[in-house]
């Protein structure tokens, strides 16, 4: 379905899941939307025919989403058959209605949600049933997922349709575990490890537009406008500006997705995690660092070295870099993890400390940065893309690129300078406004977690 967008008219847009088609117009014209769309229904026609494929216009709904009374009901048809008109149209679970449409959401989730529970009745017999823990995995993949599904709309409901998304949530768990009515529902979440569904359907909501600010120019809520950026409506804006002051932090100092085609399309530089033979931490210190010095000079001779180093506490999170010629220790926001931390002290040594007329030889002690960076995919971390693309760009300048992992605490010099700097920074330090998109996510999935505690 590559080339069915080529069937919108101009001013109409679509939403394709599968074989589900959401075709939509806005404009204050009526008769404006009326052509639009019937223009689109008969190129769409057009496109079924090239394709072999058809369309049931009896399966297929047109509704006004609109607070305007319509003086006229349009008629829309395809091929020749009208579209038959309904108050409420429903889309990938949702339906979209102009009037009560929280309500409808909320009537339609409950009954699929009730359906469940009376089939997970059935198998949770406490003598003969399935075991406890699967029971709560069925009814959080099951049964609370109705509502995760949506988190982007159904975190607008109300109070009161959140206290009812809430009691869905303890019934559940109470046929799962077999207590009485009574039981406290602060003890039921508890006891299955389980968030309070109105809080993890807004979690997941703002994690959603927490990743789209991440992806920016690659998200689908960009706009290229005056001021481009990823567009919210006014509750959503308000809800994601509010962790962003829990966490003291702007928009600016999300880490963003870089241009990630050409980096996944090529080799970016040699990464050696086990090759050389000082990465035997058995051995002795006094020959892990003879063996280094030998790899160095016979592998690595003509290349500028670069060591580097993180540090976390839980005060602050540290990077530290040296080479023969500079060094330097930043701190940064200290929800950022020891993960992110080893992957952007990488990112910050290539723009402070290399030399642009040399190879680049880094080492690090971090095991698990260089097998990201190594098998990279679109789904790789944000932070992990960044680097690659960091590197991809001093590698076009044709110079070679190196990254060599290093046992820590084996006496070799260079790691244990980037530890020293790492480890011994200050708060006069200079404070660097970095942060990865998955530890905001990570963290605020604990927040979350830490109020049924």
């Amino acid at each position: 379905m590559f080339d069915f967008f080529e069937t919108l008219d101009e001013g109409v847009k679509c939403s394709i899941f599968a074989d589900d088609i959401f075709i939509y117009c806005s404009h204050g014209s009526l008769e404006y939307i009326e052509k639009k769309l019937q223009n689109t229904m008969e190129n769409v026609y057009k496109w079924c025919t090239y394709w072999k494929l058809s369309i049931s216009p009896e399966k297929s709904a047109i509704t006004d989403l609109s607070k305007r009374r319509l003086p006229s009901t349009p008629r829309i048809s395809y091929a020749g058959s009208p579209l038959p008109w309904k108050d409420s149209i429903k889309y990938l679970g949702i339906i979209f209605s102009i009037t009560n449409q929280n309500g409808a959401i909320v009537k339609n989730l409950r009954a699929k949600a009730h359906r469940k529970i009376n089939a997970l009745k059935t198998i949770a017999y406490k003598s003969y049933g399935s075991r406890t823990k699967y029971l709560v995995g069925i009814t959080s993949n099951g049964i609370c997922s109705f509502f995760y599904y949506s988190c982007a709309i159904t975190n607008k409901l109300s109070q009161t349709h959140f206290k009812i998304c809430n009691t869905i949530e303890t019934i559940a768990l109470r046929v799962v575990l077999g207590l009485p009515i009574w039981t406290p529902n602060i003890v039921l979440l508890r006891i299955a490890g389980q968030e309070i569904l109105s809080e993890k359907i807004k979690r997941l909501a703002i994690q959603f537009f927490i990743k789209q600010v991440a992806n920016g120019v690659h998200s689908p809520l960009f706009r290229q406008s005056s001021n481009p950026c990823v567009q919210f409506n006014k509750k959503d804006q308000e809800a994601f500006a509010g962790l962003l002051a829990d966490l003291n932090i702007t928009f600016d100092q999300i880490i963003t997705l870089p241009n990630i085609f050409d980096v996944l399309q090529n080799d970016i530089c040699e990464i050696h995690l086990t090759f050389f033979g000082f990465k035997d931490k058995v051995q002795p210190t006094s020959m892990i660092k003879a063996l280094f010095e030998e790899t160095i000079n016979e592998e690595f001779q003509d290349y500028f070295i670069i060591a580097t180093d993180a540090s976390k506490s839980h005060i602050y999170t540290s990077i530290a870099g040296t080479s023969n010629l500079r060094l330097f220790s930043f701190r940064f926001h200290p929800i950022n993890s020891i993960f992110t931390a080893e992957a952007l002290v990488i990112c910050q040594a290539i723009d402070d400390l290399s030399v642009p007329d040399s190879d680049l030889l880094i080492l690090t002690n971090s095991f698990s940065v260089l097998p990201a960076l190594k098998n990279l995919s679109i789904k790789s971390l944000k932070v992990i893309l960044r680097l690659a693309h960091k590197i991809l760009m001093r590698t076009n300048f044709n110079k070679k690129n190196a990254l060599v992992w290093t046992p820590g605490h084996s006496s070799i010099t260079w790691d244990e300078r980037a530890d020293s700097l790492a480890k011994n920074i200050t708060e006069s330090d200079i404070y660097i406004e970095w942060i990865a998109v998955e530890d905001i996510c990570s963290y605020y999935s604990n927040f979350s977690y830490s109020k049924t505690d």
